[in-house]
Protein backbone atom coordinates (compact mmCIF):
# COMPACT_ATOMS: atom_id res chain seq x y z
CA UNK A 1 0.00 0.00 0.00
CA UNK A 2 2.92 2.13 0.93
CA UNK A 3 4.64 1.45 -2.37
CA UNK A 4 1.53 2.21 -4.27
CA UNK A 5 0.80 5.35 -2.30
CA UNK A 6 4.70 6.70 -2.72
CA UNK A 7 3.92 6.07 -6.63
CA UNK A 8 0.46 7.93 -6.80
CA UNK A 9 1.31 10.78 -4.74
CA UNK A 10 4.13 12.59 -6.79
CA UNK A 11 2.00 11.54 -10.48
CA UNK A 12 -1.13 13.32 -9.00
CA UNK A 13 1.31 16.43 -7.66
CA UNK A 14 2.95 16.35 -10.78
CA UNK A 15 -0.28 16.10 -12.93
CA UNK A 16 -1.71 19.91 -10.89
CA UNK A 17 1.35 21.63 -11.00
CA UNK A 18 1.09 21.18 -14.60
CA UNK A 19 -2.46 22.11 -14.81
CA UNK A 20 -1.81 25.49 -12.75
CA UNK A 21 1.12 26.20 -14.80
CA UNK A 22 -0.89 26.00 -18.08
CA UNK A 23 -3.62 27.99 -16.46
CA UNK A 24 -1.09 30.82 -15.27
CA UNK A 25 0.08 31.06 -18.59
CA UNK A 26 -3.05 31.44 -20.49
CA UNK A 27 -4.21 33.53 -18.29
CA UNK A 28 -0.93 36.18 -19.21
CA UNK A 29 -1.07 36.15 -22.49
CA UNK A 30 -3.26 38.28 -24.25
CA UNK A 31 -5.91 38.19 -26.70
CA UNK A 32 -4.97 39.56 -30.18
CA UNK A 33 -6.31 43.28 -30.97
CA UNK A 34 -6.94 44.20 -34.49
CA UNK A 35 -7.77 47.88 -34.89
CA UNK A 36 -11.99 48.36 -35.32
CA UNK A 37 -12.51 49.86 -38.84
CA UNK A 38 -15.30 51.16 -41.58
CA UNK A 39 -14.74 50.42 -44.62
CA UNK A 40 -16.69 51.99 -47.20
CA UNK A 41 -16.57 50.49 -51.00
CA UNK A 42 -16.91 51.93 -54.36
CA UNK A 43 -20.57 51.65 -54.66
CA UNK A 44 -21.23 53.20 -51.34
CA UNK A 45 -21.36 49.79 -49.49
CA UNK A 46 -20.22 50.29 -45.63
CA UNK A 47 -18.47 47.48 -43.62
CA UNK A 48 -17.45 47.92 -40.04
CA UNK A 49 -15.54 45.31 -37.84
CA UNK A 50 -11.84 44.45 -36.92
CA UNK A 51 -9.45 44.72 -39.99
CA UNK A 52 -7.07 42.21 -39.80
CA UNK A 53 -4.31 42.71 -41.74
CA UNK A 54 -1.33 43.84 -39.45
CA UNK A 55 0.26 46.06 -41.71
CA UNK A 56 0.31 48.00 -45.03
CA UNK A 57 3.27 48.34 -47.79
CA UNK A 58 3.37 51.82 -49.63
CA UNK A 59 5.35 51.80 -52.47
CA UNK A 60 6.24 55.70 -52.38
CA UNK A 61 8.40 58.11 -53.22
CA UNK A 62 10.53 57.35 -50.43
CA UNK A 63 10.56 53.37 -51.54
CA UNK A 64 8.71 50.93 -50.30
CA UNK A 65 7.04 51.44 -46.55
CA UNK A 66 5.52 48.97 -44.40
CA UNK A 67 3.05 50.23 -41.82
CA UNK A 68 1.37 48.81 -39.14
CA UNK A 69 -2.17 49.33 -39.10
CA UNK A 70 -2.96 49.59 -35.59
CA UNK A 71 -1.60 53.01 -35.52
CA UNK A 72 -3.48 53.95 -38.56
CA UNK A 73 -6.38 56.67 -39.11
CA UNK A 74 -7.42 56.81 -42.68
CA UNK A 75 -6.25 54.73 -45.95
CA UNK A 76 -7.85 56.26 -48.95
CA UNK A 77 -7.92 54.59 -52.39
CA UNK A 78 -7.67 56.28 -55.36
CA UNK A 79 -6.33 55.53 -59.48
CA UNK A 80 -3.94 58.33 -58.85
CA UNK A 81 -2.30 57.07 -56.16
CA UNK A 82 -3.29 55.93 -52.16
CA UNK A 83 -3.23 57.81 -49.22
CA UNK A 84 -2.26 56.52 -45.37
CA UNK A 85 -3.12 58.79 -42.77
CA UNK A 86 -1.26 58.55 -39.18
CA UNK A 87 -0.27 60.64 -36.25
CA UNK A 88 3.34 60.37 -37.76
CA UNK A 89 3.10 59.41 -41.44
CA UNK A 90 1.26 60.97 -44.12
CA UNK A 91 2.34 58.76 -47.59
CA UNK A 92 1.25 58.36 -50.70
CA UNK A 93 1.69 55.75 -53.54
CA UNK A 94 0.19 52.69 -54.51
CA UNK A 95 -0.80 50.07 -51.54
CA UNK A 96 0.86 46.80 -53.13
CA UNK A 97 -1.58 44.72 -50.69
CA UNK A 98 -4.37 43.40 -52.91
CA UNK A 99 -6.56 42.14 -50.32
CA UNK A 100 -7.80 43.34 -46.75
CA UNK A 101 -9.72 40.98 -44.18
CA UNK A 102 -12.47 42.29 -42.31
CA UNK A 103 -13.86 40.83 -39.24
CA UNK A 104 -17.59 41.25 -37.93
CA UNK A 105 -20.08 39.22 -36.81
CA UNK A 106 -20.94 37.86 -39.76
CA UNK A 107 -17.72 36.67 -40.53
CA UNK A 108 -14.47 37.38 -42.16
CA UNK A 109 -14.84 38.97 -45.50
CA UNK A 110 -12.34 38.89 -48.15
CA UNK A 111 -12.56 42.93 -49.59
CA UNK A 112 -10.09 43.54 -53.10
CA UNK A 113 -8.52 46.42 -53.16
CA UNK A 114 -9.95 47.76 -56.17
CA UNK A 115 -13.47 48.17 -55.26
CA UNK A 116 -12.63 49.69 -51.82
CA UNK A 117 -12.72 54.02 -51.62
CA UNK A 118 -11.53 54.39 -47.70
CA UNK A 119 -10.97 52.69 -44.62
CA UNK A 120 -11.68 54.63 -41.43
CA UNK A 121 -9.95 53.59 -38.02
CA UNK A 122 -11.90 54.04 -35.15
CA UNK A 123 -11.26 54.20 -31.89
CA UNK A 124 -13.18 53.94 -28.77
CA UNK A 125 -13.53 56.52 -26.13
CA UNK A 126 -12.33 59.58 -27.91
CA UNK A 127 -12.28 63.13 -25.92
CA UNK A 128 -14.92 65.13 -28.22
CA UNK A 129 -17.46 61.76 -29.17
CA UNK A 130 -18.61 63.32 -32.01
CA UNK A 131 -18.53 61.59 -34.86
CA UNK A 132 -19.75 62.43 -38.66
CA UNK A 133 -23.06 60.96 -39.91
CA UNK A 134 -21.35 58.84 -42.84
CA UNK A 135 -19.18 57.19 -40.37
CA UNK A 136 -21.91 57.03 -37.48
CA UNK A 137 -21.96 53.16 -35.99
CA UNK A 138 -24.17 50.53 -34.70
CA UNK A 139 -22.11 50.30 -31.96
CA UNK A 140 -22.06 53.18 -29.54
CA UNK A 141 -19.14 52.58 -27.82
CA UNK A 142 -17.03 52.97 -31.27
CA UNK A 143 -16.08 56.60 -32.36
CA UNK A 144 -14.56 57.26 -35.32
CA UNK A 145 -10.65 58.61 -35.43
CA UNK A 146 -10.76 62.32 -36.18
CA UNK A 147 -10.65 63.71 -39.74
CA UNK A 148 -7.56 65.24 -41.01
CA UNK A 149 -5.85 66.12 -44.32
CA UNK A 150 -4.03 63.87 -46.60
CA UNK A 151 -0.59 65.22 -47.66
CA UNK A 152 -0.48 63.81 -51.24
CA UNK A 153 3.14 63.88 -52.58
CA UNK A 154 3.63 63.83 -56.54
Amino acid sequence: MRLLLAFVLPVMMGAVGCAMQTKDRAADEPLPNHPMVRVQGIDGTFFTGELLNGSVTVDSGQGPLTLMTDHMNTIVFSNEADTVDSASVKVSGKIKEPLFQLKSEHGVFILVKERLKRIEFVRSGTSNGATSPAMASTNPNIQPAKSRQALIIP
